[in-house]
């Protein structure tokens, strides 16, 4: 990890970043119980269209229940918070009600994880900074598509309404050389990219498909691009607002931005049409770095690794719901997200 402010620099020396079948009975039968007599039974009764008959009774009775059977119910998408811990070099998966840790992780395809995020599908994607790469799960876990091509130094990751994958690329070995790639779902092949002049730290896509980039100024400071449509032609307007030093970015159902800012220990939100810093979330923060909302816009997720947590807030008013912290099993989480995930 080397692009997250001063703290998880300093930090970063601590650890390495790195059909059954059933017979007839009668309950009042006196049928002979000798084989003979059973053989004889079953051929009196075949000749008279008794056990014919009693055949294509059953057969409709196993043809009804057959057709009236309701249809097998697809597997539910599995109901958890995803937390990103760089120290663990893993994913730790909590129940997304009570918040207790499950003791599953995901370590396939992990290398360094940064920014996460959930789809509308419930799939869950991973930005590995170390491993230049992005990883998409289901929702269970299990690794089921990796993108490389184009991929330097990935920060945060999300995807628009049509399941099309944006990258973050912080690029950290280029003073002012971030960039942002867009990829159709589940293709290795960049369908857009563009640089936006400073070093990428969060990207968020609106419901219009426009696309909103944060970054780190060479200069110092950050900013945020706008890229009305999406990338296409890249012709992006920087917006108003600036920050110290950026995070993560996401957008609620309003429309409302929502762009951590690490050095000055806030997480702020930006009102459209996106000419101020309109009010802040929660408080208290030592070094927030991605924030994301659940699907109801009821409860917002802030790890915050200055502190080693993942603050659960209420959503807007900013109130404490729960804590994820040591006891959890958490050490320095960067990212978190709910499998109901809010994409506009």
């Amino acid at each position: 990890m080397r692009k997250q402010g001063p703290i998880l620099i300093a930090a970063a020396g601590m650890f390495a970043l790195a059909a059954c079948s059933s017979g007839l009975q009668n309950s009042n039968s006196s049928l002979p119980t000798t084989g003979a007599s059973q053989s004889a039974m079953r051929s009196s009764a075949t000749r008279t269209g008794i056990l014919p008959s009693l055949i294509a009774k059953l057969d409709l009775v196993r043809s009804l229940a057959h057709r009236n059977r309701a249809p097998a119910r697809p597997a539910k998408a599995a109901k958890y918070l995803y937390v990103d811990d760089v120290a663990l070099n893993e994913v730790l998966l909590f129940s997304s009600k009570t918040y207790a840790n499950s003791g599953n992780t995901i370590t396939d395809g992990i290398d360094c994880p940064d920014g996460n995020w959930a789809d509308k599908s419930g799939n869950v994607y991973v930005a590995n900074c170390n491993g230049a790469s992005i990883t998409e799960y289901s929702s269970a876990g299990s690794l089921i598509y990796t993108y490389t091509t184009g991929i330097d130094d990935p920060v945060e990751v999300t995807t628009d309404k049509n399941g099309n994958v944006y990258e973050a690329d912080y690029n950290v070995d280029v003073s002012g050389g971030g960039f942002v790639n867009e990829y159709a779902q589940q293709s290795n092949t960049v369908s857009e990219t563009c640089a936006t002049g400073g070093n990428v730290e969060g990207v968020a896509v609106d419901k219009h498909g426009d696309v909103f980039v944060y970054q780190n100024l060479s200069g110092g400071g950050a900013d945020i691009v706008e890229y009305v449509h999406g990338l296409s032609g890249c012709n992006g307007t920087t917006l108003s607002p600036t920050f110290d030093f950026a995070g993560g970015l996401v957008l609620d159902s309003q429309a409302n931005l929502i762009a951590v800012d690490q050095a000055a220990e806030a997480v702020d939100v930006i009102a459209p049409p996106y000419t101020s810093i309109t009010s802040t979330l929660g408080s208290g923060w030592v070094v927030p770095f991605h924030a994301t909302i659940n699907k109801k816009n009821t409860l917002a997720y802030v790890a915050d690794y200055g502190d080693g947590d993942v603050q659960v807030i209420d959503y807007p008013s900013g109130t404490s719901v729960a804590t994820i912290g040591s006891s959890g099993g958490l050490e320095f989480p960067v990212s978190a997200v709910n499998y109901a995930n809010y994409v506009p």
